[in-house]
C-alpha cells in the first residue's frame, strides 16, 4: 500500500484535487500503520510503519494549510484593504458571521475526518490544535478592534448613566457570545479550550471597563441597582446549568457581581454612620407634638370640607324625583367610605416619619435584592441598630425640649413603624448580651476585711465561708462563658 497511497498524495496539486479521495486515504493510512504497529516482529516494521506516518503528517499538513489558507482569505474579505476599524454602524457583525458562515460546510467536512480520530492519536490532535488557534486568531483579529470601539462608544455616549451602560454593553456581549459559539460549531464539532479561553478574552474586556466605573460609584442606591440587574437582569434570567453558550459569560459577570456587591457593603457601611448613625436633626424633624396637632387640624379642615361637600350632594338628591331609594341607600353607603377613608390621620403617612427611619427603610429595601441572606442579614443589623441609637437620642432630645411623655410617644411610635416595616425583611435582630455582675463577690469581700472576727465564727455569719461560696460561682460561670 505504500506505493500507491505515496503517487497519490505527490500527485494532487491542490486541495481541489485531493479532497475527494481524502477520506478514504486517511483511512487506508490508518489501517496500515495500525497494522505495522500490531506486527512489530514483521521485516522492517518500524521502516515502514515511519514511512507511512510521514504520508499521514503531509495529508494533515495539507488540510491544515488549507484551513488556514481558507480562513485568512475569509478575514482579508471582511477587512476593508485600507486597513481602518470597521465600526459598529457599518453593519459590522453580519459582515464578519455572514462571511464565514458561507465557507463552513466544507471546513467542517475536513475537520470531521481528524475529530473522529483524534482519540488517543497525538499527531491528529495536534493539527487539530493548530486548526483551532488559526481559527480563534483570525475571529480575535476581526472581533476585538471592533468591540473595543463599540464598548467605548458607549461608555461615551452614557457617560453616568450606570445602570443603562450596564445593560447595554452585557446585551450586546451576550449577543456576540452566543453568536462565536454558534459560529465555533458550524466550523467545529467537538468544543474546545481554546474556545472558553477565547470569549473569555472577549468578555474580560467587558470586565476590564465596567470594573474600573464601578469602584468609583459613590451612591449605594445606584450600586444596589447595578446588583439588581447584573443579578436578576443577566445572570438568573439567561444562564442555566445546560446553557453552554454563555457559561464563560457568566463566570465573568458573576465575578462583576462581586466587585459591586463588595463596593456596595463599603459604601452601605459609610452610609449608616452618616446618614443614619451621625444624622443631624433639624428643629423640624423634632418638633413633637407640634407637628402632629398641625396635621390633626389639617384632617380636620379636610373632614369637615368632605363633609359639607357631602352634604350639597345630599340635597341636590333629595330635590331630583327621579331618584330610587336604592341610589339613595348606595350614596349613603359611598359617603360612608369617604368619610372613613378622610378620617385617616395625615400624620400616619410616610411623610410624617422620622428621617432616619425612612432612610433605614429604603436602605433595606435597596439591599435585599441586592445580597446574599448573610451578607444582607449584617447589613440589616447594622442599619436597624443606628436607627435605633438615633431615636433614642432624638427621643432624649424631645424629652428636655417639651416632656419626658411626648419623648416616650415618639420613641414608641417609631419603634413601632420599625417593627412593623422591617418585618417582610426577616430580619433576625435578637441579640444576646452577657454580663457578669462582681457585686456579690465585693461584697463578701469587704465583709470578710471588715469582720475578720466572724472568720472562724460557726453560724450564718461566718465571712470566710460567705467569701468562698460566691467566688467559685462567679468563676465557674465565667469559664463556661470562654
Amino acid at each position: 500500500e505504500l506505493e500507491p497511497l505515496s503517487i497519490k498524495l505527490a500527485s494532487c496539486s491542490s486541495m481541489e484535487d485531493l479532497s475527494e479521495s481524502l477520506m478514504t486515504t486517511l483511512v487506508r493510512l490508518d489501517e496500515c500503520i495500525n497494522f505495522l504497529k500490531s506486527k512489530p516482529n514483521y521485516k522492517e516494521s518500524a521502516h515502514y510503519l515511519a514511512q507511512f506516518k510521514e504520508l499521514q503528517s503531509q495529508a494533515l499538513l495539507t488540510i491544515k494549510n488549507h484551513a488556514i489558507s481558507t480562513l485568512q482569505t475569509i478575514a482579508k474579505q471582511v477587512m476593508p484593504e485600507s486597513g481602518e476599524i470597521l465600526t459598529p454602524q457599518d453593519s459590522v457583525f453580519i459582515l464578519f458571521y455572514g462571511k464565514f458562515q458561507a465557507s463552513s460546510h466544507r471546513f467542517r467536512s475536513l475537520m470531521v475526518l481528524i475529530e473522529e480520530r483524534c482519540e488517543g492519536e497525538e499527531v491528529y490532535q495536534q493539527y487539530l490544535r493548530e486548526c483551532h488557534q488559526a481559527f480563534f486568531s483570525a475571529r480575535e483579529m476581526l472581533i476585538v478592534p471592533v468591540l473595543t470601539v463599540a464598548i467605548n462608544e458607549m461608555v461615551a455616549s452614557h457617560k453616568r448613566s450606570y445602570c443603562s451602560l450596564t445593560r447595554n454593553i452585557c446585551r450586546m456581549l451576550m449577543h456576540i457570545c452566543k453568536d462565536e459559539y454558534q459560529l465555533y460549531f458550524q466550523f467545529f464539532t467537538k468544543s474546545s479550550r481554546l474556545l472558553d479561553d477565547f470569549l473569555e478574552k472577549l468578555c474580560t474586556k467587558l470586565y476590564n471597563v465596567l470594573r474600573p466605573i464601578v469602584i468609583h460609584i459613590n451612591q449605594f442606591e445606584v450600586l444596589a441597582e447595578l446588583c439588581t440587574i447584573i443579578k436578576y437582569e443577566t445572570i438568573e434570567e439567561y444562564f442555566t446549568v445546560d446553557n453552554q453558550e454563555l457559561a464563560t459569560f457568566g463566570r465573568i459577570m458573576s465575578q462583576l457581581l462581586q466587585d459591586v456587591q463588595e463596593r456596595l457593603v463599603y459604601r452601605t457601611n459609610i452610609y449608616i454612620q452618616s446618614s443614619i448613625i451621625g444624622y443631624i436633626p433639624a428643629s423640624g424633624d423634632l418638633a413633637y407634638p407640634q407637628k402632629l396637632q398641625m396635621m390633626e387640624s389639617i384632617a380636620e379642615c379636610l373632614k369637615n370640607d368632605q363633609a359639607g361637600i357631602s352634604r350639597c350632594a345630599s340635597s341636590s338628591s333629595l330635590a331630583s324625583t327621579s331618584i330610587s331609594d336604592i341610589s339613595i341607600g348606595n350614596s349613603e353607603r359611598n359617603l360612608d367610605i369617604g368619610l372613613v377613608k378622610c378620617s385617616k390621620s395625615p400624620a400616619d403617612i410616610y411623610g410624617m416619619w422620622y428621617p432616619t427611619v425612612r432612610r433605614t427603610i429604603m436602605c433595606l429595601t435597596k439591599l435585599y435584592r441586592s445580597m446574599d441572606n448573610v451578607t444582607f442579614q449584617g447589613l440589616a443589623q447594622e442599619a436597624v441598630a443606628g436607627c435605633l441609637e438615633s431615636l433614642d437620642s432624638a427621643s432624649q432630645t424631645i424629652t428636655k425640649n417639651q416632656t419626658s411623655t411626648d419623648g416616650f410617644l415618639f420613641l414608641l411610635k417609631h419603634l413601632l413603624i420599625v417593627r412593623e416595616q422591617i418585618t417582610p425583611f426577616r430580619i433576625e435582630c435578637t441579640f444576646r448580651e452577657v454580663a457578669i455582675d462582681f457585686n456579690r463577690v465585693k461584697s463578701a469581700a469587704i465583709d470578710l476585711i471588715q469582720k475578720r472576727e466572724n472568720i472562724f465564727s460557726l453560724t450564718s455569719n461566718n465571712s470566710l465561708l460567705k467569701f468562698l461560696f460566691e467566688v467559685p460561682v462567679c468563676i465557674n460561670f465565667l469559664s463556661t462563658l470562654i
